[in-house]
């Protein structure tokens, strides 16, 4: 959090958090439905809270494009803040 109370975004415009777990994930598995509801839990408010613009996550072998996505929910191209993710199919 303190990285993300630094960015300047005259300077940095978009900005991308990494990890290697997905927040949301096309997937029913339980350790991966398990995993992403504690990113959500105690994460997603801090991402939002800073205007994050992407979340790129691994760890499930596939490719996977959602929506900007605030709280569980699509708020696709409204001005309301979300954040895209992205699963981009490595490990």
């Amino acid at each position: 959090v303190e990285d993300l109370q630094q960015v300047d975004r005259s300077l940095t415009p978009w900005v991308v958090v990494t990890c290697h777990r997905p927040m949301y994930i096309a997937s029913n598995f339980s350790t991966d439905v398990s995993v992403g509801a504690l990113l959500r839990d105690n994460l997603e408010v801090e991402l939002l809270r800073y205007d994050v613009d992407f979340f790129l996550a691994g760890h499930h072998h596939s490719y996977q494009r959602l929506c900007k996505i605030s709280a569980g929910k699509c708020v696709g191209k409204s001005m309301q803040p979300g954040i895209y993710h992205f699963v981009l199919g490595m490990a």
